[in-house]
């Protein structure tokens, strides 16, 4: 008889043995050409001392690290785009699974309510900040009015450091909204009413029912979430540029920009430095996290 897709395994089946790695090879070609290649090389770079025009590199161990971590505004930068990434993957990942919880239940209008939470994904994250920037403005801004109104204060929400970085989380938060609670739903699909309904049996309260039962059963969604989010607001640079007008917001990207001197000679050893340092948050959260990024995107991949 037929071999039936149980009796494969859901596995592609290939004649040929080397044809796996024939249709892989462009994918490899085009990692190590564009990716590994020039990571490897930038930080082979950082270990140098190397003359502006590359005529001369000599090797300087870990100076150009040592360099690099005396410049105050390259630290203030990395620690904002830490503090801000850590922040929105925190708040968003949990307000996302509260609202996914709810968005789980038989509710009528339940279409209309997914629908209008989903569609900020939708925008771009220009038009996101744009559209935060004109309701926190400190000329005519709706925040700003209602904060006078009902408060009697007029914040400086753009230009303040710490409520800079409240705007430009609210606004992260907001836009990556709806991919977190698709993929969050996604994986309470996964989850099996049996356990909800033996809970309400042993009178197990909501908030029990949601960190005792709900979160451990869904560890790897939330893990594949917190590698995508973090990835993703690590390297976003144009998220305080739109949002705020603080220049204590700039986030690592632009740190490392600073780096480069447009009227004078570049240090570049020390560019690269800072280059392989912000490459390093991302490369360690996959690393921790790899094992759940796999399994929740295996779980997704089976609904």
């Amino acid at each position: 008889p037929a071999a039936t897709f149980l009796e494969i395994d859901m596995q592609s089946y290939f004649k040929s043995k080397r044809l796996p790695y024939l249709l892989l090879l462009p994918t490899f070609v085009i990692l190590i050409v564009f990716l590994f290649y020039p990571a490897l090389e930038t930080f082979r770079l950082s270990l140098y001392k190397v003359h502006p025009f590359g005529i001369r590199k000599i090797f300087a161990g870990f100076y150009n690290f040592k360099k690099l971590f005396s410049s105050d505004d390259y630290l203030h930068s990395f620690r904002i785009s830490f503090a801000f990434s850590l922040t929105v993957v925190a708040v968003g990942l949990f307000l996302s699974l509260m609202i996914a919880v709810l968005l789980n239940q038989k509710l009528r209008g339940q279409k209309i309510y997914r629908s209008l939470l989903i569609w900020p994904y939708a925008l771009s994250p220009a038009i996101a900040g744009a559209l935060f920037r004109f309701l926190f403005n400190p000329v005519n801004g709706y925040m700003l009015y209602l904060s006078e109104v009902i408060l009697g204060i007029e914040p400086a929400w753009l230009t303040s450091g710490p409520l800079a970085i409240v705007i430009i989380t609210m606004a992260a938060t907001w836009k990556n909204l709806g991919y977190n609670i698709i993929f969050y739903l996604t994986g309470l699909q996964n989850v099996q009413r049996e356990s909800l309904d033996a809970a309400k049996m042993d009178g197990c309260s909501p908030m029990r029912y949601l960190f005792q039962i709900l979160i451990p059963l869904s560890a790897n969604t939330i893990g594949a979430l917190v590698v995508i989010e973090f990835i993703y607001i690590w390297n976003q640079y144009l998220w305080p540029l739109m949002a705020t007008n603080s220049k204590h917001m700039r986030v690592v990207q632009i740190g490392v920009k600073m780096l480069i001197q447009t009227e004078s000679i570049n240090n570049w050893g020390v560019i690269m430095a800072g280059v392989v340092m912000t490459m390093i948050p991302p490369l360690v959260v996959f690393f921790v996290m790899q094992e759940s990024f796999m399994k929740g995107f295996a779980l997704a991949s089976e609904k």
